[in-house]
């Protein structure tokens, strides 16, 4: 078991709420994207479509600012396997 995991007190019924709250948020997210992934779509437009998405319905992109991170989004075209910054390679 990871070190870490085992000091974590029980989440309180809140934070659990705002857990599945935030699930519902990135399942709605995903419903709303797929129709964007299309060829010809630039990650860059992706990530604004994202962020926008997120805004609107009073949540922060997780990604964005993480360590210096700049977009709200990690995505990336074909080969590129995980961590993709999004630029506007269509």
């Amino acid at each position: 078991m990871l070190k870490w995991f085992k000091k974590r007190k029980p989440l309180s019924v809140e934070e659990i709420h705002h857990i599945r709250e935030l699930g519902k948020l990135v399942g709605q997210t995903l419903e709303y994207i797929k129709e964007f992934v299309i060829p010809g779509v630039t990650t860059n437009e992706i990530n604004k479509l994202v962020h926008d998405f997120t805004l609107k319905y009073g949540a922060s992109p997780a990604p964005l600012n993480y360590k210096g991170f700049p977009k709200s989004v990690c995505t990336s075209v074909n080969d590129v396997l995980c961590h993709g910054l999004p630029d506007d390679t269509p």
